[in-house]
Formats: structure tokens, sequence, C-alpha cells
């Protein structure tokens, strides 16, 4: 009922901006298929709100950009010096956009994260050939 009630039926995933637990909380809803909705959230963020897997909580939020993706700086850097690489960023989608940010965004040394721009950049390469 809440994805109908947000006109949101096209899309199975509904982004959101919001606050859990008390906690600001960027996610997505994601369907169960039998017409409900759960977060998924990082264990780390469960503790700091105090909650376990299958609790219930009051979340509040906003309809996100459906289509924002969060790019690291490493990464944003990268694609700016190589307009070809650029080009082929800007053509794929925001899933596939979002994914391969968050492997350079999840690396925690600066050095895995370099790391993970140049194998990003290698995958754009790769398709560039498709």
């Amino acid at each position: 009922a809440l994805m109908k009630r947000l006109a949101h039926e096209a899309k199975p995933r509904l982004r959101i901006d919001g606050v859990v637990g008390g906690q600001p909380f960027h996610g997505a809803f994601q369907p169960t298929g039998e017409g409900r909705y759960y977060l998924i959230v990082s264990k780390k963020f469960r503790k700091a709100v105090g909650l376990e897997i299958g609790d219930r909580t009051e979340v509040s939020f906003s309809i996100a950009d459906q289509n924002a993706v969060d790019v690291p700086r490493e990464l944003q850097f990268a694609l700016e010096a190589d307009e070809a690489l650029n080009q082929i960023w800007i053509h794929l989608t925001p899933g596939r956009r979002r994914g391969l940010a968050y492997r350079v965004a999840s690396a925690k040394r600066s050095e895995t994260r370099e790391n993970r721009v140049d194998e990003v950049l290698e995958t754009l390469r790769l398709m560039s050939r498709e």
C-alpha cells in the first residue's frame, strides 16, 4: 500500500533520504514480493541506533533522487581527467554507476581506494571495446 500511495509502482525499490531510529539514513525500501518492504542497514548503523535484525522502528523519509550517485572524489577526479571514460560512465545506468562507486567508497585505506579507482577505469575501458 505504501508504494501505491507514493505512486511509485514502476520501480520495485524506492530510494529514500530520512531518519531511522533518530539517525540520518540514505538507502532504499526493498520489496519482499508480498506487498511489503524493508530497509537494509549496516551492522554499524544498527548498533548506533540500538536495533537488532527484525526490529521495528519509526522511519521518517523523503523520496530521494532515484538516479543520484555519490561518486567518491578519487573516482570523480579520474573521470574528469579522461573524457572518453567519463562519457562511458555517464551512459551507464544509475544502478551500475552506484555499484562501481560503492566499490571505491567501501575501501578504508586510501591505497586500496586508488587501486579500486584503477579497477573501475579498466572496467570502463573494457566496455569501450565492446
